[in-house]
């Protein structure tokens, strides 16, 4: 094989800016890439590392991410409250849009935008109580409906933590 027949058939410089990214939207959700990284750099290192082989690599780590995506939790628009470690609780206000789902921390009031890492945790941790139970304490702990934030006046909603239209559509 000919050096020109090497760099020719050597992965794209767009091809390996996309792995890397890729891997970093793997890290980003708590896998551990450090075996692939260093796989990849001996391939490099041996001159293997070809665009097909590229190729494939970009097809399995799309694979990946799109069957980490798959298994995210279902959590609507809203606002829940899940008990922490230490027994208190953490609040939350969840937007979810065509694109994305962001989550947010309530810090008195202010509240802080949480990294992929942090939000997918938190929607983890939501599913796992139940979304209507981590609802229902928010309402009940902030004394707001936790779907529509409304402030919660009639003693039964106050109890459920949901406003009687809300509940309704639940």
């Amino acid at each position: 094989m000919t050096a020109a027949t090497a760099t020719r058939n050597s992965a794209s410089k767009p091809q390996i800016a996309d792995i890397q990214r890729l891997l970093g939207q793997l890290d980003a959700r708590s896998v551990d890439t450090a075996d692939y990284r260093t796989g990849y750099n001996q391939l490099w290192t041996d001159g293997q590392f070809t665009e097909q082989f590229a190729s494939i690599v970009l097809r399995d780590l799309l694979r990946q991410l799109e069957a980490i995506d798959a298994r995210k939790p279902e959590v609507p628009t809203g606002r829940y409250a899940v008990a922490t470690d230490a027994g208190h609780y953490a609040f939350y206000r969840v937007w979810k849009g065509d694109r994305a789902t962001l989550v947010f921390l309530q810090l008195s009031d202010d509240e802080q935008r949480l990294n992929r890492s942090a939000a997918a945790s938190t929607l983890a941790k939501i599913a796992a109580v139940g979304v209507l139970e981590a609802s229902k304490t928010y309402g009940r702990e902030i004394g707001v409906c936790g779907v529509c934030n409304r402030t919660l006046t009639n003693p039964e909603s106050i109890a459920n933590g949901i406003g009687p239209i809300c509940a309704a559509r639940l």
